[in-house]
């Protein structure tokens, strides 16, 4: 490819994409994989259906590009976004490996896994985590908070590298307008939400993530996030009353499950899931 077909700008119109298949998919957005034919360039696209919300789609368009125009080595790669009727296309780098999540399943799957010893190992989970913590500090000192920190949202590459994706597009659906550091809105999937954004009482900052980043390396351990099990508000009721959730009191037999995994993981696990938020580390201290 030459430099001017690099410098071509990334289009604006769904024709100027052929979508190939579907490789993830939420309440109301889809992610397709899709080929750019003016960079001819593979991308992955997040479309997002807005018709049953009151935002102003517009407005939602413009503050997630200036959200994106932030660059970052473990950040996902957003290129452009734009409005077709309803819905909002936004076009990112597309991460050949998939996401972490897609990693869980492959590993259960394996004949040479056995859930007694752990889903995935101690060595894989830490080079995983040591990028995440890289981009939530990223967020952290520009004042933002990811908010939605679990497996799916960690996305891989063939090459080795680890960008956290999905940032910023519930978070403006859910309080577009509002800037304050304090926030008190009701964002994130409940088995990776901390106790104090359940609550709703004082609103909650960047410790929130780290809750969240401790729910994840667990979930790398167990395959799933705990109580994944069950409905919401039970997540939520188990949360909010129950002890912080730690190897041993997800292991169905402490004393055979999980032994491979150290001490000093054990600790990661127990310093971010602090239910004070104020005891929690931040990713300096991580």
């Amino acid at each position: 490819m030459t430099n001017i077909e690099n410098n071509i700008p990334w289009p604006t119109e769904p024709s100027e994409y052929e979508i190939k298949r579907t490789i993830g998919c939420g309440a109301t957005s889809y992610v397709h994989t899709a080929y750019c034919k003016a960079k001819a360039e593979y991308v992955a696209i997040k479309i997002v259906d807005f018709e049953q919300t009151n935002s102003i789609i517009e407005e939602i368009q413009k503050e997630i590009q200036a959200m994106h125009m932030c660059n970052h080595e473990n950040v996902a790669t957003y290129y452009t976004s734009f409005v077709n009727g309803t819905k909002l296309w936004i076009v990112m780098k597309l991460m050949d490996a998939g996401s972490a999540l897609d990693l869980i399943k492959l590993l259960k799957k394996h004949p040479d896994t056995n859930p007694i010893n752990g889903i995935m190992s101690e060595a894989l989970i830490l080079a995983i985590l040591k990028e995440v913590i890289k981009a939530l500090q990223h967020f952290h000192s520009r004042g933002q908070i990811h908010r939605d920190v679990k497996a799916g949202n960690i996305l891989l590459s063939c090459d080795g590298s680890v960008k956290l994706g999905d940032f910023g597009v519930s978070a403006v659906i859910m309080d577009f307008g509002d800037r304050d550091k304090i926030r008190k809105t009701f964002v994130g999937t409940p088995c990776w939400m901390a106790p104090e954004v359940m609550e709703q009482k004082n609103g909650y900052d960047y410790k929130s993530d780290i809750w969240s980043l401790g729910i994840t390396a667990l979930e790398f351990v167990l395959g799933a996030p705990p109580y994944a099990g069950y409905p919401p508000m039970q997540v939520l009721l188990y949360t909010l009353n129950n002890p912080p959730p730690t190897l041993e009191s997800c292991a169905p037999n402490p004393k055979d499950h999980y032994k491979q995994y150290s001490k000093k993981f054990r600790k990661f696990i127990e310093k971010c899931l602090q239910k004070d938020p104020v005891l929690r580390p931040d990713t300096t201290e991580l």
